[in-house]
This record gives C-alpha cells, structure tokens and sequence, in this order.
C-alpha cells in the first residue's frame, strides 16, 4: 500500500488509485479462496459422517481427528494414527 499512497501524495492519482484497487481485490479473492477451501472440508467430513453412521459406525473418532489432525506424541490414548483421506 506504501508505492500506493506514494503515488497518490505525488499527484499520481490514477495510478495510485489502481494499485490500491487490484490489491483490495486480491484480498478480496484470496479470502473468498480460503472460505471455499473451509466449507469443502466440512462438506467431507460431514460425508465421511454421514457414511459411517449409516454403515453402523461411531464417526467420532475419525472427524475429531479430521479437524485437529495434529497430536500430542506424549498422549498415551491417542493410539495407531489415523488413515486420512486424501484432499482433492
């Protein structure tokens, strides 16, 4: 933002101008992008819940371990890691 405000003190205005608008519109994009990826993976893991439990299964285990995949290496009930699908 700083070649931004430069260009806009020294009577650059357009250019300024534009140089703040694609940058607004970057994070505009980049945060649209990570709201995507976030509800992509609570659509698989409410997939992955909605399988297991029609098959009989407890989906508990697997979806806790699906949102915080990282563990203590010191928790003695965490027990074998989990085989986690693959992202697409």
């Amino acid at each position: 933002m700083l070649p931004a405000t430069a260009l806009i003190v020294t009577r650059h205005i357009w250019l300024g101008a534009a140089i703040a608008a694609v940058a607004a519109v970057t994070a505009l994009f980049s945060s649209r992008s990570r709201i995507r990826a976030v509800a992509q993976s609570e659509r698989e893991i409410l997939s992955y819940a909605h399988t297991a439990t029609s098959l009989g299964a407890d989906p508990a285990p697997v979806i806790k371990a699906m949102r915080h995949p990282t563990r203590d290496l010191d928790d003695e009930d965490a027990g074998p890691p989990l085989h986690l699908p693959r992202r697409r």
